[in-house]
């Protein structure tokens, strides 16, 4: 049994646009179990939390220069975004012939919320908040080591992952959607 943490945390004050904060803590839980001498079992859940603040400006293609633009303070705009991540998986190894073939399957399931929290000067004042995105990943694998040699294996493996995702980006916005704005009328 193993309990594992991590943190870090990086500041960017020497610029005024982009990435201002950046602070990233996971915490992991996993066991291991031998089953039988050939046959081991190991399980895991581990909770991420990312957190990121950038700054940024507002830009229109008509009106005032770039630079202008880039000069006004009612252009200004930062987003706060959270990101939770929640991510459980389970491996059986097996050594089926010793010293010779050793199979292992695994499956893990992770979901993600991201959250934004935007704030705007007055020119850019956003009317509403954003909503979360949810991302669901299944991954499920498979794995045969063949052993050649003490120092040589050939592997077959196979992996299949399945991925869902809720991004209001992208669902509902057809090719048309947005004026002057071509899409490929993508959802998630």
């Amino acid at each position: 049994m193993g309990l594992y943490g991590h943190y870090t945390q990086h500041s960017y004050d020497d610029g005024s646009l982009g990435l201002r904060d950046y602070s990233l803590a996971d915490i992991t839980l996993d066991v291991s179990y031998s089953i039988m001498s050939n046959l081991t079992a190991y399980a895991f859940v581990t909770h991420e939390r990312q957190d990121f603040e950038q700054d940024g400006v507002q830009f229109v293609g008509f009106g005032d220069p770039p630079l202008v633009q880039l000069a006004d303070p009612d252009r200004r705009w930062s987003m706060d975004i959270e990101d939770r991540v929640n991510t459980a998986g389970a491996r059986l190894e097996w050594n089926a012939i010793a010293d010779l073939l050793d199979v292992s399957v695994e499956y893990s399931f992770s979901k993600a919320i991201t959250s934004f929290d935007p704030s705007a000067s007055a020119s850019t004042n956003p009317a509403f908040g954003l909503p979360d995105v949810t991302s669901r990943l299944h991954s499920l694998g498979i794995k045969g080591d063949y052993h050649l040699r003490d120092n040589m294996s050939l592997r077959l493996a196979y992996w299949l992952q399945s991925l869902q995702t809720e991004d209001f980006a992208v669902d509902g916005v057809e090719e048309d959607t947005i004026d002057q704005v071509l899409n490929l009328g993508e959802g998630s």
